[in-house]
């Protein structure tokens, strides 16, 4: 990756320093490769394929790098141009220096004179290749073309490339160029240490956009936090705070990918978009999705009066904290959007016997329809709960101690047991706002009839 930290240009929005695709900048990499030529800072290599090939091999089975033996540096320049002249395949090579310069790594710090250690009986260096038999750049001599002409300041790319960097500071020297200032960061890689890409790892970064759901923010903030920290405390930033904070005091060595930062960046970053009313794209989306599934067609039983926009946003607000994508919310709401049938009646549920879970049923039952709001409800519910403890108690012939260690108890059963059958056992919003947004018919109608204990009631 290169950066230029004062303009915004490329191949989609233009720029000053276009063209920005490299195919349409072949002429110039192909005269500056030439003015190497023209000043000794390279030559051509006429050498076939074969014999690079033969000569790595010989190199490989001494255990020794693959370096070229420079066989065709001291062709006098007037043979090189003739041969070239005359169609004759080639290659053009930078001719490395003995001593490569020293530099200042952002990241890495001082990296000092780099000398080429050869044994004394190989013949061997690392002149790159800098322009191919088709006449098309190598990275070598591309990026540093590039960077100049597009007055890049600043080049943060992968650690891999830190051994190169003294070749590309070669050949800034020998165009007279200044070079811009490096930052080697770490290389991705997943849980086991493998390097990351397309092969092994699936998908792309735009699939979990497009895919999956992943808000364009979260995987800004997931992106930059791999190899980067900061001090700050709070993970969750948006453009205008990774701007802010922004430092290249990277992270060394390789980083791990690991997908649950991603997902809770995911979660703060919904919870951020929801609490401000940003929700018009979730909304969008969700919307969508309830409309195509088979398990949410009976939504329009759902909405008394108001439009499926207006319910979604009504069920975002009150699901915030435990949204991560448009596809999971739908199929973890899915009750809110569909009446669907009854469960058959329990004769017990986790403790609690048939007279229990009927009380819980009339206390429901009893709440007026111009209360049922999630205030009254949370209201009601802790008397629901009162009273299944005040039976309970009478039954056991608990005393007063037992009856204060019951009260946890009881309520975590009877939130379970009203989750079960409003929910469908599904986590979201508390039950007080799952009974608002289901209004008192529907919270009602999926108790099914019951007729325990001298109470008989049918919906």
């Amino acid at each position: 990756m290169r950066a230029c930290l004062t303009l915004y240009t490329g191949p989609e929005v233009g720029g000053p320093h276009g063209p920005y695709r490299q195919s349409e900048r072949t002429p110039l990499y192909q005269s500056h490769a030439h003015k190497l030529l023209d000043s000794g800072h390279a030559y051509r290599c006429f050498c076939s394929a074969e014999r690079l090939h033969q000569l790595a091999e010989q190199r490989a089975a001494l255990g020794v790098a693959t370096d070229y033996d420079r066989t065709c540096a001291s062709i006098p320049k007037d043979e090189s141009d003739e041969r070239a002249a005359k169609g004759e395949q080639h290659v053009i090579r930078l001719l490395v220096p003995e001593d490569y310069p020293e530099f200042n790594d952002l990241v890495y710090g001082h990296v000092g004179r780099g000398k080429k250690k050869r044994r004394q009986d190989m013949v061997a260096y690392e002149d790159p290749i800098l322009l191919k038999t088709d006449g098309l750049p190598t990275y070598h001599l591309a990026n540093v073309v590039d960077d100049h002409h597009m007055k890049i300041t600043h080049v943060i790319r992968g650690d891999e490339w830190l051994p190169a960097t003294p070749k590309h500071l070669a050949m800034y020297d020998a165009f007279g160029w200044e070079p811009p200032q490096f930052a080697h960061v770490a290389l991705l890689v997943d849980e086991k240490g493998a390097k990351l890409s397309k092969r092994n790892f699936d998908v792309d970064i735009a699939s979990y956009r497009d895919k999956i759901g992943i808000f364009p923010e979260t995987l800004v903030n997931f992106v930059a936090l791999l190899g980067w920290s900061h001090n700050r405390g709070n993970d969750c930033m948006d453009m205008e705070k990774l701007i802010e904070r922004f430092h290249t005091k990277f992270t060394k060595g390789n980083a791990k990918v690991k997908l649950d930062k991603l997902w809770f960046l995911q979660h703060k970053h919904a919870i951020r978009r929801i609490e401000s009313g940003q929700t018009d794209d979730m909304v969008e989306s969700i919307v969508k999705l309830v409309k195509e599934t088979p398990e949410t067609q009976g939504y329009e039983a759902m909405l008394r009066g108001r439009t499926l926009e207006d319910y979604v946003t009504t069920i975002l607000r009150a699901d915030a904290k435990n949204y991560s994508t448009a596809a999971d919310f739908v199929k973890r709401n899915a009750y809110l959007f569909s009446s669907g049938n009854p469960a058959p009646r329990p004769l017990s549920f986790q403790g609690l016997g048939a007279t229990d879970l009927a009380t819980i049923i009339r206390g429901l039952y009893e709440i007026p329809a111009d209360q049922w709001n999630a205030t009254s409800l949370k209201t009601r519910v802790e008397k629901i709960v009162a009273d299944v403890i005040t039976d309970i108690a009478e039954r056991e012939g608990a005393k007063e101690a037992d009856i204060k260690n019951m009260q946890k108890v009881v309520n975590g059963k009877v939130l379970h047991f009203l989750r079960s059958r409003i929910a469908h056992g599904q986590h979201g919003p508390n039950m007080s706002e799952v009974m608002e947004l289901l209004g008192r018919e529907e919270t009602l109608r999926k108790f099914g009839p019951w007729e325990w204990q001298g109470f008989r009631r049918s919906t």
